[in-house]
């Protein structure tokens, strides 16, 4: 699945499909959606591809904005439909201009791709940024490494460093390890090595190898002190359970 957009499934789901399809026959938005989704997955009915499209379609032609994204990314993956990048444009579209950032984030990754439209990195940046200013991890991630990289771009690492802080603040594992980099090599940012620690360490605690090992390189250069306030930093950085 290229993006999971079925929050709030109730757990009976056979009955759930049920009530979706008799508020759907009345013309309800949101129950038409979900019953789109539950045909998709088989999620208390028999998957059915042409039912999840045409339920989805129903939805999306109201306005339903997750509805929109669902058939936008059925048409580009080319799933229980025929790949139209066209088609996926025109729903994302429709979905982006209600503040859909997931919607945001796959035109701009359309632009950058040439995928049915022509290659833009002006567009591309238009769009990852309208997701990322939203708060999309993903978003903001894509932009860090545009300016980082130089991708259509001047390359320009503090640009870079401002967006990946966003996403490794949100649990990010590789804008974590991003900045675990720069701040060990003072690139884009000031050199500080309780910070590279401190996102090393977070990036680990997350299964991460290759920030464990660093979290070890960046432990041999510093001070019993300045790890145990790189810690202390990371435990209040870490998501509560």
């Amino acid at each position: 699945r290229l993006f999971i957009r079925g929050e709030g499934m109730p757990e009976d789901e056979a009955e759930a499909a049920i009530w979706y399809r008799q508020a759907a026959d009345k013309g309800n938005a949101e129950a038409q959606y979900r019953l789109g989704y539950s045909y998709q997955w088989g999620q208390g009915v028999t998957q059915n591809a042409g039912a999840a499209v045409q339920w989805y379609r129903e939805a999306a032609t109201q306005g339903h904005i997750q509805a929109q994204g669902a058939l936008g990314e059925l048409y580009i993956l080319g799933q229980d439909v025929t790949q139209d990048y066209a088609a996926a444009m025109s729903w994302y579209r429709l979905a982006a201009r209600q503040g859909d950032a997931l919607s945001q984030a796959r035109i701009g990754l359309m632009y950058q791709e040439g995928q049915g439209v022509p290659k833009s990195t002006a567009e591309a940046l238009k769009w990852y940024s309208k997701a990322a200013e939203q708060g999309l991890a993903q978003a903001q991630l894509v932009l860090g490494m545009v300016y980082a990289r130089g991708e259509g771009v001047a390359p320009d690492l503090a640009e870079a460093a401002d967006w990946y802080h966003p996403a490794a603040a949100q649990g990010h594992v590789t804008a974590q390890i991003e900045l675990a980099s720069m701040y060990a090599t003072g690139e884009g940012v000031q050199k500080d090595l309780v910070s590279a620690y401190m996102w090393a360490n977070l990036a680990a605690a997350q299964g991460d190898e290759w920030a464990r090992d660093f979290r070890q390189q960046l432990s041999e250069k510093m001070s019993p002190e300045q790890i145990s306030e790189a810690e202390r930093r990371a435990l209040e950085m870490a998501p509560s359970e």
